[in-house]
């Protein structure tokens, strides 16, 4: 009988500490910091109005050279690097066959460190031109204000015969602007 009554004091005892243990009372303290705010930047090209864009060479003969400057703007809240590729929409007569306009269209790209590109516009499509220094180094625009020239010359090869004649070519030049740490566009 002792056991019983020393195994029910014992069942007792431990019921008695976890009521008290459950009712105790600990110290506390908290603090907020509230109005977090998270929000993404934005990242935004521009280009400088007053440029004669869309290019428009029309009635063009062997020997005719036309010069255009755009001003590439970054209007958006991070800094960015660009690049540019122009592609071809539509030509007359078409790409491999005689009279094919880009076959004859000489051109030089320059940016920031000097020509970056020149041969015919047939080599230079889908091409990536990445804007940089003299030394390959990318080069990025400022937030907000930063401006990049990037100037294009087409020149009409003397070279150009009779096939050339009334050929037609139309494209695209697309600006491309990415944050500066992507690393899919280092030189």
């Amino acid at each position: 009988m002792n056991k019983r009554i020393v195994a029910s004091l014992f069942v007792i005892f431990l019921a008695a500490i976890l009521v008290s243990g459950g009712t105790m009372a600990w110290f506390t303290s908290q603090t907020e910091i509230s109005g977090n705010i998270f929000q993404a930047g934005t990242l935004t090209l521009g280009l400088e109005e007053g440029h004669e864009l869309p290019f428009a060479l029309d009635n063009l003969q062997p020997g005719d050279v036309y010069k255009e400057e755009v001003t590439v703007q970054n209007i958006g809240s991070l800094p960015f690097k660009f690049k540019v590729v122009i592609s071809e929409n539509e030509a007359e007569p078409a790409s491999g066959e005689p009279g094919y306009l880009p076959d004859q269209l000489w051109v030089t790209v320059s940016m920031e460190a000097g020509k970056v590109y020149e041969g015919t516009l047939a080599d230079l499509l889908g091409a990536d031109l990445v804007y940089a220094d003299a030394d390959g180094n990318v080069v990025s625009l400022p937030a907000e204000d930063g401006e990049g020239k990037v100037a294009f010359e087409v020149k009409f090869l003397t070279s150009a015969g009779d096939d050339y004649q009334a050929s037609s070519f139309s494209g695209t030049i697309t600006f491309i602007a990415t944050q500066v740490n992507n690393p899919g566009w280092e030189q």
